[in-house]
């Protein structure tokens, strides 16, 4: 495991960000199902069945696992990651139909 972990590491923002956190982002689907049947959505993400073929759920355990077992190596991409999508996001203001809550309905 040493050895693997060692080519990996160099590579570990890139893997959280370009794979990782792509899996876990909102789909229009899911906001849309959020807006229409919160109960389904709720129930969806916490079926287990799903969550056993969930591409989504896969990328949460391992980036829950890899900030685990190497916090020095993955919570600082990711924590930096997260700020620079927030602050993109606070630059960009409210977006279409959403007020300073930024809440759309």
């Amino acid at each position: 495991h040493k050895a693997l972990y060692r080519e990996l590491r160099p590579q570990l923002p890139t893997l959280i960000e370009g794979v990782v956190l792509p899996f876990l982002r909102l789909t229009r689907g899911d906001l849309e199902l959020w807006d229409e049947d919160p109960a389904e959505f709720i129930r969806k993400a916490l079926d287990v069945v799903e969550e056993f073929y969930s591409p989504k759920a896969a990328a949460s355990n391992l980036l829950v696992d890899l900030v685990r077992r190497k916090p020095r190596d993955c919570l600082e991409p990711l924590l930096s990651h997260c700020t620079a999508v927030l602050n993109a996001a606070a630059a960009a203001g409210p977006g279409p139909g959403e007020g300073a809550r930024g809440g759309g309905g």
